[in-house]
C-alpha cells in the first residue's frame, strides 16, 4: 500500500514537471525495485540468528534512507545544488553500509546505482563524474579497512562490477542529454506553433474588423501578446496623410500603472524620420529612473507607411522571442493588413456605384420604358374614352394591365436579387462545414442548433459570430480534450445568444481576460481575448463558466441587455 502511494504521487508530480519528472518516477522506482531485491539477496544467504538480526537491521535502515532519498529528490527536481549535495552525501554514505556487508561483494553494491544514475540524469558531466570517483574511491577505502593485514588488492575479483558501474552511469548521461535535447526541440517547436497560431488569428480576426480603428487596437493587441509586454501603444499617420505622425498615440494596451506610452511620442517621431527597416529595441530610463525596454517598429506595408508600433516591459524581453525581428515581422503584416482593409473600403464603394449604376441601367431599359408606355397608354385611353370609343378604350386598358404586371414582375425580380438570403445560407453553412472539420480533426462530435432567421444578423455581425464560434470551438477541441462540443444560436432581431459548451478538462477562469501569463497553461489566451473584442465590439459581453475538470460553457449576448421576459428570445425569433 505505501509503495503504491509513494509511486502514485511520484507519477502525479512527473505529469506537472515534464522530462524532470518523468525521470524522477523511473529513479524513484528503480531505487524501490534496487533495495527490493538487493535486501532478498542479503537476507538469503546463509546467517547465525544474531547475524540475521543485524542484517534485518540493515535493511530497515536502508529503506528509511531510500525513502527519505526519493522524498528529497522529489521536491529538488529544480535546484540542481539540492540534487548535487543529495548525491554527494549517498555517494559518501552508502560504503558505509558496504562495509558490515561484504565490501564490493555485497549485493548493496548495485543498489548504490540509484545515486549515481540521479546524478547522470540531473547533473552536467562534471558533477556525475565527481559523485562517481568519490563514491568509488569511497567504496575502495572501505575494502582496504576489510582486507586490513590480507595480502592482495581488496578490489581483486569485483572489476567488473566497477567496469559495469561507470558504463551504466555513463550511457545514462549520454540518453539524459539526448533526451534533454529533444525536450527542448519539442519546446521550441510548440512556441513556434503556438506563434504561427497566433499570427493566424491574428490575420483571420482582422477580417471582421469594421474600421482601421478596430484593426489598430488588434494589432496593438497582438503585438503586446505575441512579444510579452506590459504595453503596447500605436501612432498613426496624421488624418491628412501628410506623412507626420500624430503627436499622441491613438491607441494604448497595457497595465495603467507604470509610465505613461506618451512620454514616448518624441522618441517615436525621432525613430519615424530615420525610416530603418528593421525595429528597433533599446532601453529607456524615466523620470524616477526606472529602466524600461523599449521596441519600436513602423507599420508599413511595399508601397507607403501608416504609423508606429511600440512595446514596452519593466523587465528584459524573453530570451524565446526575437523581439526586434517579432515586430519588424508584426509591423509588414500589419501594414498589409490596414492596406487591405483602405483597398475593400474603396473595392466596397466601386461595389455599391457599380451596382447603382447596373440598377439605374436596367431601370431605364425595362422599368422606365415600360411606365413611358404606361402613360402615353392611359393618355390613349383616355382621348378614346372622350370620343366614346368604349371598346377600343377597354381593349387599350386591358393591354396596359398587362403592361403593368411585366413591370411589377421586373420590379420583384430586381428584389429578388438584392435580397442576402443566399449568402445567409451561405454563412450556415460555413459555421456547419467548420464543426464537422472539427468533429474529424480532433475525434470530438459536435452539435448545432440555430433558432431564429440568420436575416436578423448584420453582415459585419455575421462575420463576428462565425469568428467567435472558431475561436470558441477550437479552443474546446484543442485545449478542453472533451468528447462533445455544443453550439447554440438564437438569433432574433433584438438580440443574438451564442452558447458553446463542452465537457472536457475546464481551466480556473481569470478574472481579468486581458491578463495571459507567459507560462503554464494558456486556456486563458488570445482565443477568449478574441471572443471578448468581438462581443464588446457590438456591445455586447461574453461570459465564462469552468472549472478544472468541470467542462468550460461560454455565453455571448450581443448587445449585452437582460431580455424583458423568459420566451423573448424564442417569440421574437419566430416571428423572424
Amino acid at each position: 500500500m505505501w509503495c503504491r502511494s509513494m509511486l502514485g504521487g511520484i507519477l502525479a508530480r512527473a505529469k506537472r514537471a515534464g522530462l524532470a519528472g518523468v525521470a524522477a518516477s523511473a529513479l524513484g522506482a528503480f531505487r524501490l525495485i534496487s533495495w527490493l531485491l538487493t535486501s532478498a539477496m542479503y537476507l538469503i544467504q546463509p546467517s547465525y540468528p544474531v547475524e540475521q538480526q543485524f542484517r534485518l537491521a540493515v535493511v530497515g535502515v536502508l529503506l528509511v534512507a531510500a525513502l527519505l532519498s526519493t522524498r528529497l529528490l522529489n521536491r529538488s527536481l529544480t535546484d540542481t545544488r539540492q540534487i548535487a549535495a543529495l548525491t554527494l552525501a549517498e555517494a559518501f554514505g552508502l560504503p558505509a553500509l558496504l562495509l558490515p556487508t561484504g565490501g564490493l561483494s555485497s549485493p548493496f553494491v548495485w543498489y548504490a546505482l540509484s545515486p549515481l544514475l540521479t546524478s547522470a540524469v540531473y547533473l552536467p558531466m562534471g558533477y556525475m563524474w565527481g559523485v562517481l570517483i568519490a563514491f568509488l574511491l569511497t567504496a575502495i577505502g572501505t575494502g582496504y579497512i576489510r582486507a586490513f593485514g590480507q595480502t592482495g588488492l581488496p578490489i581483486a575479483g569485483n572489476e567488473t562490477v566497477i567496469l559495469v558501474l561507470v558504463l551504466v552511469t555513463l550511457v545514462t548521461h549520454v540518453q539524459a542529454r539526448l533526451l534533454r535535447a529533444l525536450e527542448e526541440r519539442s519546446k521550441r517547436t510548440d512556441h513556434t506553433l503556438d506563434y504561427l497560431s497566433q499570427i493566424y488569428q491574428m490575420v483571420e480576426s482582422a477580417g471582421t474588423a469594421r474600421e482601421e480603428v478596430d484593426l489598430v487596437h488588434l494589432i496593438a493587441l497582438y503585438g503586446k501578446q505575441l512579444t510579452g509586454a506590459e504595453k503596447a501603444a500605436y501612432w498613426p499617420v496624421g488624418e491628412d496623410d501628410s506623412g507626420v505622425l500624430q503627436p499622441a498615440p491613438s491607441v494604448i494596451h497595457g497595465l495603467r500603472e507604470g509610465i505613461a506610452a506618451e512620454q514616448f511620442s518624441n522618441n517615436v517621431s525621432d525613430w519615424w524620420t530615420s525610416t530603418l527597416p528593421e525595429a528597433t529595441c533599446k532601453e529607456h530610463v524615466d523620470e524616477k529612473g526606472a529602466r524600461w525596454h523599449v521596441c519600436m517598429a513602423v507599420v508599413r506595408s511595399s508601397e507607403r507607411r501608416f504609423g508606429v508600433l511600440l512595446v514596452l516591459n519593466r523587465q528584459p524581453f524573453s530570451a524565446d522571442i526575437d523581439v526586434s525581428r517579432t515586430m519588424t515581422f508584426l509591423g509588414y503584416i500589419a501594414g498589409a493588413m490596414i492596406e487591405r482593409q483602405r483597398a475593400e473600403e474603396v473595392f466596397d464603394r466601386l461595389l455599391v456605384s457599380e451596382e447603382k449604376s447596373r440598377i439605374a441601367a436596367e431601370i431605364h431599359d425595362s422599368v422606365s420604358q415600360s411606365l413611358f408606355s404606361l402613360v402615353y397608354g392611359l393618355q390613349g385611353a383616355i382621348s378614346t374614352l372622350r370620343a366614346g370609343k368604349t371598346k377600343e378604350a377597354l381593349e387599350t386598358l386591358e393591354t396596359l394591365r398587362e403592361v403593368a404586371s411585366s413591370v411589377s414582375r421586373e420590379i420583384r425580380a430586381s428584389i429578388h436579387q438584392l435580397s442576402p438570403s443566399d449568402a445567409h445560407k451561405t454563412w450556415l453553412t460555413a459555421i456547419r462545414s467548420y464543426l464537422d472539420d472539427t468533429s474529424e480533426l480532433y475525434s470530438v462530435q459536435t452539435s448545432l442548433q440555430v433558432t431564429g432567421s440568420e436575416d436578423n444578423l448584420s453582415p459585419a455581425l455575421s462575420r463576428a459570430v462565425y469568428r467567435m464560434v472558431r475561436e470558441g470551438v477550437s479552443n474546446a477541441a484543442r485545449h478542453g480534450k472533451g468528447s462533445h462540443i455544443d453550439v447554440s444560436l438564437a438569433c432574433s432581431p433584438s438580440q443574438t445568444l451564442l452558447k458553446i459548451s463542452d465537457d472536457g478538462c475546464g481551466f480556473q477562469v481569470p478574472i481579468n481576460l486581458a491578463y495571459r501569463p507567459t507560462t503554464g497553461p494558456t486556456h486563458s489566451g488570445l482565443g477568449l481575448l478574441n471572443m471578448n473584442q468581438l462581443a464588446r465590439a457590438f456591445d455586447g459581453s461574453l461570459r465564462i463558466d469552468s472549472s478544472p475538470g468541470k467542462g468550460t460553457r461560454l455565453m455571448i449576448r450581443i448587445p449585452d441587455r437582460q431580455i424583458e421576459s423568459k420566451g423573448e428570445i424564442d417569440e421574437t425569433a419566430a416571428r423572424g
